[in-house]
Formats: structure tokens, C-alpha cells, sequence
């Protein structure tokens, strides 16, 4: 049945995304559980209310009444998202695509930053700060809402200059 594999297939990558948010908050001090009492995710850290996390592979309105009634059981509760890197791929295949070659687009948008500018991901996403640039390859790095460094490279193309 279609409608079946489609299911293991969407359980399948939600429970991918299970590893580096426990890897995130291991790394903030807690101590990390899945799939307790049909929360996806809880995260204890001494005395502090518990956090729980939905993971889901769409954002959309079933999520955010599940993310309100786990306000019932803590004042911390946070939605995780798959965050696509491609059309027409899985998550996870796109997170192993390999770059596309450069074309006469991508070079001229290279061309157009300098080390230092201020970028986003034209989906959206945090400002970042250019750092080197090769080719249409776009080295940047920034700090989430944590204080944490982060570097990432993009191609140009998917960047837009602040």
C-alpha cells in the first residue's frame, strides 16, 4: 500500500532529525530522551523544567496545536523541522548532494560578494558573515541564539547580500 510507505518513509526521517537535536542540547548540559509519554523528545537539565521538542518534517498548523498542548505538561516546549535542501529530493539525499557544476549565473553571483558582507540563505535563516569564497563556493559563519559559532559553505546562488 502507497499510503503505508509513505508513513514508514515520513517516520523514517523524522526519527533522522532525532540525533542532531540531541547532539544540540546534550551540548547545552541536558540530558536528552525519546519518546517519552508521546513527546518525541525530553530534555532535563538539573532543577530546570523539563524541554520538550516535536520533530516533524513540515511545519504546519497540526504541529503547532501539538507543540500548545505540550504547554500543558511544561513551560518549555520547541518544534524541530526538517529544513530541505532541494526539490524533488528526501532530506536526507539532499543533505548528500553534491554541488551543482558552476554556471555563468552562479559565477556572477559570486562575484558580487566580498569577504566581510553581511548574507542570508534566501530561504530565510540567520545573517551571516562571508568568510571566503571559491568559485560559486560561499564560506560563512555565524552565532545561533546561543552564542554558539557556526560555518557552513553555500553556493552563491542560494545566498542574497544585507
Amino acid at each position: 500500500m502507497l499510503g503505508v510507505k509513505q508513513q514508514d518513509d515520513n517516520a523514517y526521517l523524522e526519527a533522522a532529525l532525532y540525533s542532531p537535536v540531541k547532539q544540540f542540547l546534550e551540548r547545552q548540559g541536558y540530558e536528552v530522551k525519546g519518546e517519552v509519554r508521546g513527546c518525541d523528545l525530553v530534555a532535563r537539565r538539573g532543577d530546570e523544567p523539563p524541554v520538550i521538542v516535536e520533530l516533524k518534517l513540515r511545519f504546519n498548523l497540526p504541529l503547532v496545536l501539538q507543540g500548545i498542548d505540550r504547554l500543558a505538561l511544561t513551560e518549555r516546549v520547541s518544534i524541530a523541522t526538517a529544513f530541505v535542501l532541494a526539490l524533488s529530493m528526501s532530506p536526507l539525499a539532499a543533505l548528500a548532494a553534491p554541488a551543482s557544476p558552476v554556471t555563468s549565473i552562479d559565477a556572477r553571483s559570486a562575484l558580487t560578494f566580498q569577504r566581510g558582507d553581511l548574507v542570508r540563505l534566501r530561504s530565510g535563516g540567520p545573517l551571516m558573515t562571508i568568510n571566503r569564497i571559491k568559485g560559486d563556493q560561499v564560506d560563512c559563519f555565524w552565532t545561533d541564539f546561543n552564542g554558539q559559532p557556526n560555518d557552513a559553505t553555500f553556493p552563491a546562488n542560494v545566498l542574497q547580500k544585507f
